[in-house]
């Protein structure tokens, strides 16, 4: 996952610049003042698995105090995205992509790591005291195993954010619902020749195809078959397609994230159904 500034958008292949809702994504609802917040849906129960998009179509909605819907701030929202970095986990953003106005969200999501790393906080540091004032042998066992929890589920928050940031685009497309979105495919590849750490859903790839450049995410893949969108909202389906169909080749050369990740043989391609944007 790149820094800021350098990601790409998966679906208008354009620089990623996120921004927090506003009424142009709403259908004339006023969300000036705040917003559903995204970990009111399904999809954002945090798993260990590495992806957590479901797709589901309605919304498990929070309600306060009078049945009222709970909402966040569309303010707090842009002030967590400006911060960017471990702020871009907070699992109650919701954003969209400045170019093309695309709702995304995060295909993996450890944040909710770092809530239970709060509340073991809360209970070790007084155990860690109690450890370290009191003259019982026992208490100080008493402080090993909470320390011991602690330890683990804050090394795996962190190999969590290390895989992410070295191995995943982490951007997805999801609809009103928090529902992921799985685009149309103008292209497919052997996985045979390219590296596997790459090889996850929802990551972008890079190719030159005629000294033209084009980002092609992965929508869906198998053991023999890997599925790409080509990202883009002006007929870069339809251009891209037909470069390949004119130069002939039998294989393209990918890179992620400015690594190389391999030489792929083509196993086929088709024009998109609809020369319209996605």
């Amino acid at each position: 996952m790149q820094k800021k500034g350098e990601r790409i958008c998966p679906v208008c292949g354009k620089k990623l610049l996120l921004r927090a809702p506003s009424n142009r994504d709403a259908d004339g609802i006023d969300i000036i003042e705040g917003y559903p917040p995204a970990d009111n849906a399904v999809r954002t129960k945090w798993s260990i698995m590495p992806y957590t998009v479901y797709p589901h179509r309605e919304h498990n909605m929070v309600t306060g105090r009078g049945g009222v819907p709970s909402y966040v701030s569309s303010n707090f929202i842009q002030q967590n995205l400006n911060l960017d970095g471990f702020r871009l986990y907070n699992t109650r953003l919701v954003f969209f992509c400045e170019e093309c106005s695309s709702r995304l969200s995060l295909n993996f999501n450890p944040g909710g790591l770092m809530d239970i790393l709060l509340v073991m906080m809360i209970i070790v540091v007084p155990l860690f005291a109690v450890g370290v004032f009191g003259p019982s042998f026992f208490a100080f066992w008493w402080v090993i195993v909470p320390l011991a929890l602690f330890g683990a589920v804050f090394f795996g928050w962190v190999g969590c954010m290390v895989w992410a940031k070295l191995y995943l685009s982490n951007f997805v497309p999801v609809d009103e619902y928090d529902a992921l979105i799985i685009p149309t495919t103008e292209l497919t590849l052997s996985p045979q020749g390219l590296k596997k750490k790459f090889l996850h859903e929802s990551n972008i790839f890079t190719v030159q195809l005629s000294q033209q450049t084009f980002h092609l995410y992965l929508a869906n893949k198998t053991d023999k078959v890997l599925a790409f969108s080509v990202c883009g909202t002006d007929g870069e389906q339809k251009r891209f397609v037909s470069l390949l169909e004119r130069s002939g080749a039998e294989s393209l050369d990918l890179t992620f994230e400015g690594k190389s990740a391999g030489l792929s043989r083509v196993e086929g391609f088709s024009y998109p159904e609809i020369d319209e944007e996605k």
